[in-house]
């Protein structure tokens, strides 16, 4: 496959890729992510491991978890607790305290690009869900990139105060197992650049998420602790930021839902996935109109 964003074409490369995510998510696991394994086909015969045979891809071996404890699961039935928020930013601020720091520019460009791409789905919010959905968008991407260029010279700034990392880069709820120890897994090895990225875009991700699930709560709960033990929100340009990055968060969660509407061929798939576009709408749009409010005060 190859995509504007990674490229694993070549068997080479997903070697590469294997040895990567095996390295870079040992960094949060212990005994979870095991050894990358070729695999070997011999005539019609496909086998992973050691053995004869040509090698025509590669898998990584892992552990398996009980799915059961997956948070996402966990926070529809209820059953996520400000304890469990307690135990995920005493792990989050040990592994960002030690994180390597990443001296590299913010691209604002290549950001506004990010952010502006969810006009590829504008015609289908209308169609599906009006035009004051379509308008709400509208609205929002234009005031965009003046925001984020008003805030500009303090995310440079805290790029030299040492806030930008190499972290996980996809820190949602389903890449977090709640077990007795919080296991989070699953980062992004397929483009340094998604992971590089500020402590509040990292952590702008599980707060949105912890929202769109109706846990406001539980989202203080993880900043208000995570903060304590990790303090990098320090002015009020930082919390203008730290809202950027939620809402920029959501906006891509918005635009991947209404690509699966998209693509769904039964209709109770894409009932499934348009509500979820319309929850994601009405997050995008708050977070935008809570920036508006927050800039004029």
């Amino acid at each position: 496959m190859r995509f504007s964003f990674a490229d694993f074409s070549a068997l080479s490369q997903r070697h590469f890729f294997c040895d990567h995510e095996l390295m870079l998510n040992r960094r949060l696991t212990q005994d979870m992510y095991l050894s990358v394994l070729p695999v070997l086909r011999t005539g019609n015969r496909f086998s992973i491991g050691k053995g004869n045979g040509e090698i025509v891809d590669y898998a990584l071996c892992m552990t398996r978890q009980d799915n059961t404890r997956q948070m996402n699961l966990l926070l529809e039935k209820n059953e996520v607790t400000p304890t469990h928020m307690a135990q995920l930013a005493g792990i989050l601020t040990a592994f960002h305290q030690k994180a390597q720091r990443v001296d590299l520019p913010f691209d604002l460009e290549a950001k506004v690009r990010l952010f502006d791409d969810l006009r590829s789905v504008t015609d289908f919010l209308e169609r599906h869900l009006g035009k004051t959905a379509r308008e709400k968008v509208e609205e929002a991407l234009t005031s965009a990139p003046p925001m984020l260029q008003r805030v500009f010279p303090r995310i440079k700034e805290r790029i030299q105060l040492g806030f930008r990392i190499d972290g996980h880069g996809d820190l949602h709820s389903k890449n977090i197992f709640l077990l007795k120890e919080p296991v989070i897994f699953d980062c992004i090895e397929f483009n340094d650049s998604f992971r590089q990225i500020d402590l509040l875009d990292e952590i702008a991700f599980l707060c949105m998420d912890l929202e769109h699930y109706g846990k406001p709560d539980l989202a203080s709960c993880f900043l208000d602790d995570y903060l304590r033990q990790m303090p990098c929100m320090l002015t009020d340009e930082d919390t203008l930021i730290f809202l950027f990055f939620k809402w920029y968060r959501c906006n891509v969660r918005l635009k991947v839902n209404a690509l699966r509407a998209l693509q769904a061929k039964e209709t109770t798939l894409f009932q499934h996935w348009l509500q979820a576009v319309r929850e994601y709408l009405d997050q995008f749009y708050g977070y935008f109109l809570e920036l508006k409010a927050r800039e004029s005060s």
